[in-house]
């Protein structure tokens, strides 16, 4: 059975892009590292937002993320949040003009998450 999310480069880097282009704020809390540089494990609990040009929260999670890594490299990765907030960000976002969510990340003053 395959876990739901992306994989390989060209997935991730697609998912990624996307997060770049919405605005996707994410504001970490608490980060937790454990582990030999070989085997590492990263735990980070935060939050994340998408916020309209007018300054309006169109999407606001809680997030925990659970990544293993070796030698730097992410080789498993389990997000943990509230999916049906997704959803509805998801079914906003299917209304609005791909301008509209460039211009988002940049008002807000956020160009990156």
């Amino acid at each position: 059975m395959r876990a739901s999310g992306p994989r390989g480069l060209d997935e991730i880097g697609a998912f990624l892009h996307r997060c770049v282009r919405i605005g996707l704020h994410i504001e970490p809390g608490r980060i937790i590292v454990m582990g030999w540089p070989s085997r590492t494990t990263v735990i980070m609990r935060g939050r994340d937002s998408v916020t309209d040009p007018d300054g309006t929260v169109i999407y606001h999670n809680r997030v925990l993320i659970v990544a293993k890594s070796s030698w730097g490299r992410i080789r498993h990765q389990e997000d943990y949040l509230d999916t049906q907030r997704v959803a509805e960000l998801d079914a906003t976002l299917a209304n609005r003009q791909p301008a509209d969510l460039i211009e988002s990340a940049h008002h807000a003053g956020r160009g990156s998450p």
